[in-house]
């Protein structure tokens, strides 16, 4: 009896051994390829920029102070020139791409890549905070940095939220929060600003379309579905109707430490006293809550003609 307890206890001691060594084996397979994908598809994930070219600007089909919209026929060229560079949302994206981009995101699996280079991925709809915690995880920077590129954040950047335009950024693994922060800020200068001309600006100010994009990419789970939920929030504002937004109440609960970044909101929340609480204050609120890729700004300042007041 004594043997077979021990010849049990040895062949469970093996499957565990067994069980574990291909659990690694897998994380390592996963990291690896998430890595190597990484790596092959900077160039073609990240948004490129023609310098030798003039940019096209932001076509236009709502019109706030005449409370209309439009329909825009140049919206359609505009797509079919950038529609393929548009960075998707990593909200409502399959469970396995979230595994993959989560290793492919590790200091530990880039450094076997490269020991000389990071990337950084910034993904659409996530806020300037997820995007510090993932930079000082890659760059391993201290709470001190992180506090530092937050700061660049809210007093150098063109906006204080909203900036950080989705797409895979290459940097050297010892990149400091100032080179960071400046190669981003010069990614929305030329990507966004330079799309974004006094005409364009005048109908639509950038802050308001770049929150409204931010709720978009929150609310969202494809472009045409941005342009109607777009519809949506344009109507209620023509009417000064509160947004009523779910997201934005995510965005006031991410801020407290015991949350993560956009738990669940219930009943309750409705009554949070915040300037972001878009069920008890009409109008946009005070800035973008997440950062929004190109596609949802094109969708925020090329909404859906509907009669909709909910979606």
């Amino acid at each position: 009896m004594h043997v077979l307890i021990t010849h049990r206890r040895w062949s469970f001691s093996v499957r565990l051994l067994s069980a574990t060594f291909v659990i690694l084996l897998a994380t390592l397979a996963v990291g690896s390829y998430g890595v190597f994908r990484l790596y092959t598809n900077t160039t073609q994930v990240s948004i490129q920029t023609d310098t030798t070219a003039t940019p096209t600007p932001f076509p236009v089909s709502v019109f706030p102070a005449e409370k209309k919209i439009i329909s825009n026929d140049s919206v359609n060229l505009f797509l079919t020139e950038h529609l393929a560079t548009m960075v998707p949302t990593a909200n409502h994206m399959p469970w396995t791409e979230k595994v993959i981009r989560t290793f492919s995101q590790s200091g530990f699996f880039q450094q076997l890549a490269s020991s000389q280079s990071r990337v950084l991925v910034i993904w659409a709809g996530e806020r300037k905070e997820e995007v510090a915690a993932r930079a000082t995880r890659l760059f391993s920077w201290s709470n001190s940095d992180k506090e530092d590129f937050l700061a660049l954040l809210e007093t150098q950047a063109t906006l204080p939220e909203g900036v950080l335009l989705p797409g895979n950024y290459v940097f050297a693994a010892t990149a400091t929060p100032t080179e960071v922060f400046e190669t981003i800020q010069q990614r929305f200068t030329d990507e966004i600003l330079s799309r974004y001309p006094t005409s364009v600006a005048a109908i639509v100010p950038l802050k308001d379309a770049i929150t409204i994009a931010s709720l978009l990419e929150r609310e969202a789970y494809s472009f045409e579905h941005m342009r109607l939920i777009a519809g949506v929030i344009w109507n209620r504002l023509f009417i000064n109707m509160p947004l009523q937004i779910d997201a934005s109440l995510q965005y006031v609960k991410g801020n407290e430490p015991q949350e993560p970044w956009w738990p669940v909101p219930n009943s309750q929340d409705k009554y949070i006293e915040s300037p972001y609480n878009t069920y008890k204050n009409t109008g946009l609120p005070p800035t973008a809550i997440s950062n929004p890729s190109m596609a949802a700004i094109v969708a925020a300042l090329n909404p859906t003609q509907t009669d909709c007041l909910f979606y």
